[in-house]
Parts: structure tokens; C-alpha cells; sequence
């Protein structure tokens, strides 16, 4: 056998400089939100591409890059919610509550923004189809979450689309 064709492509590592900024999330008559958020230049050869991550979910978001390096995206402050409206469906031992859900409008929505990611709870995104919201991956898989030894997550390896 031929080692040269079995061997995978590696990837070079692009250089990563990490700066805080405040970013305008939302703006209309009733309400302005400019909050924290993490600006990533990814430096590749020549080339740099800036990237915004905003997190709106109630905690820090820690991710650890394939390099092993940790990136914190400092909660903003905002929390994106869907609206749900439930309706009992039936009680179980005339005790526990069964629900349907109805889930309507998101709040905040944010500004759609070139290059920029919001972090959201896994909540939100499997009820709304944007491009630009990534849900933390807290699976229990090879890219999902790091835990501590009392289990707690501690960071994720990558983001759900």
C-alpha cells in the first residue's frame, strides 16, 4: 500500500486575535440594544476574515478550537426567547400537567449583520431559520461538550447550524 494516498490533507492553523466590542443588536422606536460581543480577526496567509459571535443566551459560551485554544463569548445581557403559548392537553393522576406548545415570535430579533454569528439556546434555533444563529452543540458526542469531572459543561467543541 501506497502511505502517500492514505494520508489526510492537515490543515494549516489560521492565527486567531481575540478583540471585546459592543455591537448593535437591535434598533427601533421602543428599544436599542448595543451590547458585548467577541470579534474574531482569523489571520490565513494574507488573507483576514472578521467575524462577530453575540451571545444571547443567559451564560458566558466557551469554545474550544480544534488547537486546543479557548474562546469565551461574554454573555450580552440579552436573551433571545420564542414567545410560547401552552395548552393542557390532559393531567395525569389528576396531578401532572401534559402541555402542547405553540411556539410564536422571537424577542429580540436581531439585526442581520455581515459576518456576524448570535449564539442561541438550542431552544430558539430549532424554531427559528436563520443562517446567522448558532446553537452551542452540548451532545454528548467527539464535538459536542467538554465536561468537568462533576459533569458540568465546561465549553463545546463546535456550533450547531
Amino acid at each position: 500500500m501506497n502511505s502517500e494516498k492514505n494520508k489526510k490533507p492537515v490543515l494549516s492553523n489560521p492565527r486567531i486575535k481575540k478583540v471585546e466590542m459592543w455591537a448593535l443588536v437591535a434598533d427601533s422606536g421602543s428599544y436599542r440594544y448595543e451590547v458585548p460581543a467577541l470579534k474574531l480577526d482569523i489571520i490565513k496567509g494574507n488573507i483576514i476574515e472578521f467575524i462577530e459571535f453575540v451571545n444571547l443566551t443567559p451564560h458566558d459560551v466557551v469554545i474550544q478550537t480544534k488547537t486546543g485554544e479557548t474562546l469565551t463569548v461574554p454573555k450580552s445581557g440579552v436573551v433571545a426567547r420564542i414567545d410560547v403559548t401552552e395548552n393542557i392537553k390532559e393531567v395525569i393522576g389528576g396531578a401532572i400537567p401534559v402541555v402542547t406548545q405553540e411556539t410564536g415570535s422571537l424577542d429580540p430579533d436581531p439585526l442581520a449583520v455581515e459576518g456576524r454569528y448570535y449564539l442561541v439556546s438550542s431552544m430558539v434555533k430549532s424554531h427559528v431559520y436563520r443562517s446567522d444563529f448558532l446553537a452551542p452543540n452540548t451532545s454528548p458526542t467527539e464535538l459536542g461538550a467538554v465536561r468537568n469531572e462533576k459533569g458540568h459543561i465546561v465549553a463545546v467543541k463546535s456550533l450547531v447550524a
